[in-house]
């Protein structure tokens, strides 16, 4: 809600949007990465219904419950799947621009090297000399 509020009154290309969107980012990761732990907490609480000693449960009870943990773990491994690939797709795409990076680089230095003639510093690409002055002010 931060995020589309900030986003709507600011304009997209916003300073507040640009962070309210690395804000989002980061809360939406983090709570991937440790949806887990509530999962984890929901299962116990499951189990512990199961085991106490209370109202006697239907097998269709039982068998809802049973399903609803199975959802539970394949929603888990889901989650971890995605994770995974985000973090390999993240590290993909660094290798990419550290590869593109150093072609620049590489370059830039043979541009550098070749732009001197032999061996000349790219920088110097022309000079002033006092002698050939000498014949322009003599008309």
């Amino acid at each position: 809600m931060l995020h589309n509020n900030s986003v709507t009154y600011n304009g997209p290309n916003s300073e507040a949007a640009r962070n309210s969107n690395s804000l989002f980012q980061f809360a939406k990761t983090e709570i991937d990465e440790n949806f887990d732990d509530f999962e984890e907490l929901e299962m116990q609480l499951i189990s512990a219904q199961q085991a106490s000693k209370g109202i006697k449960k239907t097998k269709k009870q039982l068998a809802e419950e049973e399903e609803k943990m199975k959802q539970i773990m394949s929603r888990r491994k889901e989650r971890q799947a995605a994770v995974e690939a985000r973090k390999t797709e993240s590290a993909m795409q660094a290798a990419v621009e550290h590869a593109a990076l150093q072609q620049a680089q590489v370059a830039t230095t043979a541009v550098d090297a070749g732009a001197g003639g032999e061996g000349a510093p790219a920088n110097n690409l022309f000079t002033l000399d006092d002698s050939s002055d000498d014949d322009d002010d003599d008309e």
